[in-house]
């Protein structure tokens, strides 16, 4: 982990209009989109909240690598088993 003075930026999500947005803000104050979810089933589904931040973060990571030289957080636990919509279909 870096030292605190080497600090590039942080991960900041809000709220625009019916999505929750994911930016990159840079300590030179630049900010860059990584990606959106709708806000309803975000702020409904602790565990969508954690896979939009996560999601975020593997981008922000990956913005200027190359195709194939990717660099990940850490491993996936499996999500928690649910239904969709209540059809019955598994989402594990």
């Amino acid at each position: 982990m870096p030292a605190s003075k080497d600090k590039l930026g942080d991960i900041h999500v809000r709220a625009v209009k019916s999505r929750c947005e994911a930016y990159w803000c840079s300590v030179d104050g630049t900010e860059l989109f990584l990606c959106a979810v709708n806000s309803e089933p975000y702020r409904k589904h602790e565990h969508l909240r954690e896979l939009l931040k996560e999601l975020a973060i593997e981008i922000a990571m990956n913005w200027n690598c190359k195709q194939g030289e990717a660099t990940t957080l850490r491993v996936r636990e499996p999500l928690p088993s649910t239904t969709i919509r209540g059809f019955g279909f598994p989402t594990t």
